[in-house]
């Protein structure tokens, strides 16, 4: 069984028990999912200009297991709480991290990927981190609205500098 399956069951199991606890709202028999196609592996635009990736494909699942059709709705990442909330959508796939304010106005279903961050530097550079302090001085590009990062970096590494980057989607 490849890796990126491994997870598929117990992600499967959590989502269904989310879905049933919480309930839906229905249109006639579909779910509307929002999704931000511009963050692969997880969600984004195949050659063929479909959705594609592992959230996609988890969510087709949990679809078809409960006999609806999946309608996608791809939103810019910070819109898509608002969007819940308004019923524009009726539920969000995203790999969105479950912080303390999002869950605040949502509720999570258990995590389904737990990942680290990294940071990377073009090939050749002298740039070596080890630690925060190490990136006193650079320029660090952080894609917008993504989990904590920016906030993290200004707070962590004052003396850095943290550019929130635009995705893919212009």
């Amino acid at each position: 069984m490849p890796k990126r399956w491994y997870c598929l069951p117990l992600s499967l199991i959590m989502a269904l028990a989310v879905l049933t606890l919480f309930g839906c709202q229905q249109r006639e028999g579909s779910l509307v999912v929002g999704i931000s196609a511009d963050y692969e592996p997880f969600e984004y635009i195949d050659e063929n200009g479909n959705y594609a990736g592992f959230d996609i494909e988890l969510m087709a699942e949990i679809g078809r297991r409960l006999g609806l059709t999946i309608e996608w709705q791809d939103i810019a990442f910070d819109g898509l709480i608002g969007s819940l909330q308004t019923d524009k959508i009726d539920a969000i796939i995203a790999a969105m991290s479950a912080m303390p304010e999002r869950q605040q106005r949502v509720d999570f279903t258990a995590p389904y990927f737990i990942g680290a961050d990294a940071i990377i530097a073009a090939e050749g550079s002298s740039i070596a981190i080890g630690r925060n302090e190490d990136m006193a001085g650079h320029k660090v590009g952080v894609q917008r609205a993504r989990s904590r990062r920016t906030g993290s970096i200004r707070t962590l590494m004052p003396k850095s500098s943290a550019t929130n980057m635009l995705s893919r989607r212009l």
